[in-house]
């Protein structure tokens, strides 16, 4: 299966991986330039920027993902059929 042209072993249009080496270090390098740290809002809410009521909706919006809200239940409806399919 490809989605946008990746698959298991290779990243957008970049060269297949060959390894489980260069699978670690392309998600490696993806994390040292795409981690959460250096998100725009991250960088806000760290450093003092946020306002009161952007401070709650960011707390509130954790909370349900968190909490098992919409975020769980679409990654439990991605993944049920899967798990559904290959038990058979």
């Amino acid at each position: 299966m490809t989605l946008n042209g990746m698959t298991a072993f290779s990243l957008g249009g970049s060269a297949p991986l060959k390894s489980a080496e260069e699978l670690e270090a392309a998600l490696r390098q993806i994390g040292a330039t795409r981690y959460h740290n250096l998100h725009p809002f991250h960088r806000l809410l760290h450093g003092g920027k946020l306002n009161k009521g952007q401070v709650q909706a960011w707390a509130l919006n954790r909370y349900y993902y968190q909490s098992g809200g919409i975020g769980s239940k679409i990654m439990t409806a991605i993944s049920a059929p899967k798990a559904a399919s290959s038990a058979g």
